[in-house]
Formats: structure tokens, sequence, C-alpha cells
């Protein structure tokens, strides 16, 4: 209770708008892994890529998300366990490992052959026909998915697609669905790895930025894109053609539509990495509007504003009745993960750099979490993030809720 009386007092000093300036995020400590001691506190600077703990309002004023695990271990990406007590990691080691979040221990490793490329994708057992536990899938750098049992680490099943994997697949109805760099869209059975249906477009004669789009199913459908611009929608079940359009209308060096197409109500939006932002009837692929947009990689709607992310440092967002601008945010030109949002805030990743979240109404800037750089892809589950950052740490973050404790711990990057 002493440690709470002296926080308070911090607080009771600082100026009013400062304090509101602490709102936005809890974060707890980082904590850094060893062979000799997984878990252990530090205070040194150069160890840890925190900013430290935060004011959380007492009031019903609504809080983002707030770090409360972390541990360093490279990787691209991470997965979380429905109650939270196990986080998965698969790193460009080619390495997947799982952490008890309680125990603070290893639970087991699962090595590759090849850097893992893609987060992990958690299977719930009762997804699965007839098993006994939940699964991992995650896709790698020299184009196998691979199938982890999630309780044990043993490999379950795994599946050469032919090239590499940069996005966690989509599990639908039984099938697992998922793009490659070789322009191949692939369905698996998800118990056994069977190959069900594929489907494929030629590959580009041309330079092609590097990443590909992942899956979205909807009603029976699966919509992509691919590096040739086209967008296509085909049947889940056989991966028949239903339509497809291509975006490329005046792009001159790229055409790929690498960002994860996004149904809201009633339309589909995607994009094209020198044509712009497209809004299209899911049912024939006809553009309902266009905005002009460069180098977007991702795609979120909250609320009627449809939010996109680019490599050239722009974070817009736009009316989804006709694509006009309702704000723009500019941060240094960098890859950058897709972005994901909650409760009015959007969160996207950038390398170099590290998180940013941003008013979904606004565009106002509420925090950055500068770790140096992020890798891979954002995990947003039950209102609690993951990734993995630059130096090697992995941070799982949750929303704040109100009542939270009223701690801050100073840090110099806190990036504010």
């Amino acid at each position: 209770m002493a440690g709470l009386s002296f926080f308070s007092k911090y607080f009771k000093t600082l100026p009013f708008k400062h304090c509101l300036a602490l709102l936005p995020f809890l974060c707890f400590c980082s904590v850094k892994t060893s062979k000799l001691n997984l878990f252990k506190f530090s205070t040194d600077p150069s160890i840890i890529s925190v900013f430290g703990l935060y004011f959380t309002s007492t009031t019903s004023h609504k809080q983002p998300i707030a770090p409360f695990f972390s541990t360093q271990e490279s990787g691209g990406g991470v997965a979380f366990h429905p109650q939270l007590k196990i986080v998965y990691t698969a790193d460009n080691q080619g390495q997947l490992t799982a952490f008890d979040t309680l125990s603070q221990k290893i639970l087991f490793t699962y090595q590759h052959t090849a850097a893992f490329s893609s987060k992990p994708l958690f299977v719930n057992q009762h997804q699965l026909v007839g098993a006994a536990f939940n699964m991992l899938v995650v896709g790698a750098q020299d184009g196998h998915l691979l199938a982890i049992n999630a309780n044990s680490g043993q490999l379950v099943w795994t599946y050469q697609s032919g090239a590499e994997i940069k996005k966690a697949p989509t599990l639908a109805n039984g099938l697992l669905v998922f793009n490659n760099a070789a322009n191949q869209l692939i369905a698996l059975d998800v118990n056994t790895g069977k190959w069900i249906w594929q489907y494929q477009r030629d590959f580009p004669d041309r330079m092609v930025v590097m990443g590909h789009a992942g899956a979205l199913v909807k009603d029976g459908v699966v919509y992509t894109g691919f590096s040739d611009g086209v967008i296509a929608a085909v049947k889940l079940e056989d991966g028949m053609l239903i339509w497809s359009k291509a975006l490329n209308f005046q792009g001159q060096r790229f055409f790929d539509a690498d960002a994860t197409p996004y149904f809201y109500n009633q339309t589909l939006f995607v994009s094209a990495y020198e044509d712009g932002v497209f809004a299209l009837n899911p049912q024939d692929g006809q553009i309902k509007w266009r905005t002009q947009e460069t180098g977007v990689v991702g795609i979120t709607v909250y609320d009627d504003l449809l939010v996109t992310v680019s490599a050239e440092g722009r974070c817009r967002a736009f009316d989804i009745q006709d694509g006009r601008e309702l704000w723009k945010f500019s941060f240094s030109p960098a890859r950058v993960t897709e972005p994901v949002q909650e409760s009015g805030y959007v969160a996207f990743g950038t390398y170099p750099g590290g998180l940013y979240i941003l008013d979904t109404y606004s565009g106002r800037l509420i925090q950055r979490f500068n770790v140096g750089g992020i890798n891979g892809e954002l995990t947003l589950t039950n209102k609690h993030l993951g990734f993995v950052s630059e130096a090697g740490y992995v941070y799982l973050l949750h929303y704040a809720q109100d009542n939270s404790l009223l701690v801050r711990m100073p840090h110099p990057h806190m990036g504010l």
C-alpha cells in the first residue's frame, strides 16, 4: 500500500493536462528471457523495451490497450490461448514457443528447419473432428504450412505449398484457406492437412511488392487479392471462380493488391498498391467508389469509418459511403502492419518505429509505444493485443478497464 500511496502523491503533483496524456495505456514491465532466468525483471533501459506503467482512469473514460506480459523472443507473430493462459510465438529462427503467463515458464518449443513467416492461428479442439487437443497452424518461409499440437508441441501434419506463406490462414467450415507468394489460394482440411482445392493466377513478369494478401471468408465465399492487381471471389466449397476484378488502372510500377479485403455493411473494401482504395459490390465486384491512395497494405473499418495504413507513412480515414477523406495522420515511411481496431481506437505497427494508437474518429495520436520496430503482424483477440518487437520482445497487451490500478513507472522510451 505504501507503493500505491507514493504513486498517488506523484500524480497529484502533475499538471492536469499531463495526467490526461497518461490515460491511454497501462504498461506493465518488460522481462527478458535467458536459459538461466526466463523472467528476470530488469531496470536496465537497454533491456527494457516498454515505457512503464500508465494511469488508468477510475471514471468511465474509455482506455485503450495495456501490456501486462512480455518476454524476449525474436519472431514474427503471436497467438493467444482463449483464457490467455498461454502465449505462443513463431519466430524468424523457425522456433514456435509456448509461454505460460501464470507460472512464467516455457511449456514447449517446436523447431522447424526454416523461419516462420506468418503469425500462428490458434484452433480450438472443438473446431476439429475427434481431437482432444488445441492446434496451432503457422506458415513458413520455405512454403510449409504446419499444424502443431498446442498442448504438447508435437507436429500434427505439414503441407508444402511451394512458396512463402506470410499471412495466417483463415479457418471456415473445416477448411484452412491461405495465400502464398506464388499467387496461389489454397484450401486444406484442417484435421489432416489434405489438399482440397486451389485457385491460382499467373505471376506477373515484373517486380512486385514483397508480401501478399490474406484470405477473407464471408457467407461461403473467399475474397482475396493477388500481385497482378486482381481481386477474386471464389466458392469456399470447391474454389470455383465467382468473379474477378482488375484494379490496376494507372499503376506504373506496382499493381499488387496485398491488403487483405475487408467486408462491412454489404460492401467489400480492397486496395491496389498504386491505384487506390476501392469499395466493391461483393456479389459481382463492380466498383461503388474509388479514392486515390498509394502504398496501402492494410484496411479496417470501425463505425462507418474506413481506415487504411500505407507504407509511405500515412494512416487515413474515409467515409465508407463515398470515400471522402475524413482525416490523415502522417508518420515516417516504414514497413507497416495491417491495422486493428478496438473500442474506438485503431492500432498499427511499423518497422522501424513501434506501435501507434490513434483515435479512430479524429486521427489524433493517443499513444506511441516506441519499441524500435515491430516484426510481423499484430494479433488482436478478445480485447488483447500481441506483437513481437524488433529487439525480440514479445508483448501481450490488454484493453484497460475502468477502476484499474493507478501506477506509473518512468522509462526513456515513452514515445509521448
